[in-house]
């Protein structure tokens, strides 16, 4: 007796379905698998506005773990140096950045509840810090955040985070 799984019926309905379009003429089959096509891209895209991580696309929900109280000191220490000049002292980030500057760059937000960074995974702010803005915004969206790979190690983005 072969037990079928969830994901093997679905795949089973899945070609039934296109071969029963397929022999309704390739124009049928066509537009159904556009429509389908278009109502996928429309989820992601609906996704990403409301800030949903999708895995591959700029997500990544990799856990950090706790600091030892010698990493928040470090960590306090990286931002001051590091961070404080755009995000502010305190966090407060910059007057009006969720409006694009005239150069289409947004300026930095805030770390606190009034801005958006609180809703993302740590391992996608270690990737930000690490790589700069553009593996969240994409290639072709303008980001006034550089990544710091260069200057500052792991654990150090780390306990920044």
């Amino acid at each position: 007796m072969t037990i079928r799984t969830g994901g093997s019926v679905a795949w089973r309905a899945g070609v039934y379905w296109v071969w029963g379009r397929a022999k309704k003429g390739p124009g049928m089959l066509i537009r159904q698998l556009s429509a389908v096509a278009v109502g996928l891209g429309i989820s992601v895209v609906i996704l990403l506005a409301l800030g949903v991580e999708l895995p591959g696309i700029g997500g990544d929900s990799t856990p950090l773990g706790p600091l030892t109280s010698s990493g928040a000191g470090l960590g306090e220490s990286v931002y001051n140096s590091n961070c404080a000049g755009c995000h502010g002292v305190s966090g407060e980030g910059q007057p009006d950045w969720q409006q694009r500057g005239p150069n289409g760059v947004l300026p930095p937000p805030p770390h606190d509840s009034t801005g958006h960074t609180w809703h993302h995974a740590d391992g996608l702010l270690f990737r930000i810090v690490q790589e700069g803005g553009v593996i969240y915004a994409g290639p072709t969206t303008p980001t006034g955040m550089p990544g710091f790979g260069e200057q500052l190690s792991d654990g150090e983005i780390r306990a920044v985070v």
